[in-house]
């Protein structure tokens, strides 16, 4: 998985590139890939097969063999098994692929916003429409939650009327909903916030069953996979993400336009968030390594890369930038403006 003959610094991650994060992981790993040998890193990814217990192991072997640069894994329930350890023993973990808000804590560089900022976008777009009412399905486990409770109270915040149905319970809903039943949520913004399979299951649904709905979104609406996926029912549907790319001076790394051209050149088709936020760990850690910044430097850089600007606050939680709110049109993503998100190209 490395580059040939690199004379560079060491890095190391583990990547679920099999199992129930195979998709997304292996965006991750073509981001940190194209970093690598853009940066003269030599980089050793092991596959954790999305198991936490796997990741930590490689953790531990990276710091055994002086890894010098250590990117984490993806998902929020890995790094949260991992970060205790390496960031206990006073190492820095750049963190690319855990949102959820629980995660900070000292030496875990989190370069992603955080879970409860990811419908902020979407609700403002509802809102402008004129959707009063939000309902949000988050699925199980704490990332899932923290998006659902973030959403609420983003909700509750532009006016609107906000209520909860568990992921479980969905089948039943969209079932009444179907027979109309139910509740019409005609006039409703319909958001989804669990895995990305159930996602896209739950979408699947809705367009399968002619479910009425003023607004249509999910978390997995923001990578491209969804709309290879869903094909013509992605229609319309909104999501959150990381990034999207805009032209701008960066202070670490390349701009966005550049990262979007080396990526192409290198792997043929268009980056997803995931590979840019992962790109983006990189070179800040790369950037960071080369001034030998830690911990105490890292937690008070004040800097910025192709993803936007990068500041931790004092619990080491991202607050640069918050995720901005992607449709579906024409079988592609595009970004959707709201009067708290600017122009994009």
């Amino acid at each position: 998985m490395n580059d040939p003959i690199v004379d560079g610094p060491r890095a190391g991650a583990s990547l679920g590139l099999t199992g129930h994060y195979a998709s997304q992981a292996r965006q991750v790993w073509a981001g940190l890939e194209l970093w690598a040998a853009d940066a003269g890193v030599d980089l050793d990814v092991v596959d954790d097969a999305g198991s936490p217990g796997r990741a930590l192991a490689a953790y531990r072997d990276f710091q055994a063999g002086d890894v010098e640069i250590l990117l984490g894994p993806y998902g929020s329930e890995t790094v949260r098994r991992v970060a205790p350890e390496v960031c206990g023993a006073g190492r820095l973990l750049w963190n690319h692929g855990g949102a959820a808000n629980d995660l900070a804590t000292p030496g875990l560089a989190t370069v992603v916003a955080p879970a409860s900022s990811y419908l902020h976008r979407l609700l403002a777009v509802a809102r402008a429409a004129g959707i009063d009412e939000v309902v949000v399905v988050p699925g199980t486990g704490r990332f899932a939650g923290q998006v659902a409770e973030g959403g609420r109270r983003a909700a509750e915040g532009e006016g609107m009327r906000a209520r909860r149905v568990e992921i479980d319970r969905w089948d039943a809903v969209v079932d009444q909903l179907t027979r109309r039943a139910a509740g019409s949520l005609a006039t409703a913004a319909l958001i989804f916030a669990a895995t990305f399979q159930q996602d896209v299951t739950a979408v699947r649904q809705v367009r399968e069953g002619g479910v009425e709905v003023g607004l249509l979104g999910c978390v997995a609406a923001g990578v491209d996979e969804f709309g290879r996926r869903l094909g013509p029912w992605a229609e319309g549907v909104l999501g959150p993400a990381q990034w999207w790319c805009h032209d701008g001076p960066v202070d670490v790394g390349p701009t966005g336009p550049q990262f979007v051209r080396r990526f192409q050149r290198r792997h043929g088709r268009a980056p997803d968030y995931l590979a840019a936020q992962a790109a983006a760990a990189g070179y800040l850690a790369a950037e960071a390594a080369a001034r030998d910044y830690g911990p105490d430097q890292v937690r008070r850089w004040r800097t910025s890369t192709l993803l936007g600007p990068f500041a931790l606050d004092r619990s080491w939680r991202q607050t640069g930038y918050t995720p901005l709110a992607v449709r579906w049109r024409s079988g592609r993503r595009e970004p959707v403006a709201t009067a708290r998100q600017p122009g994009w190209s």
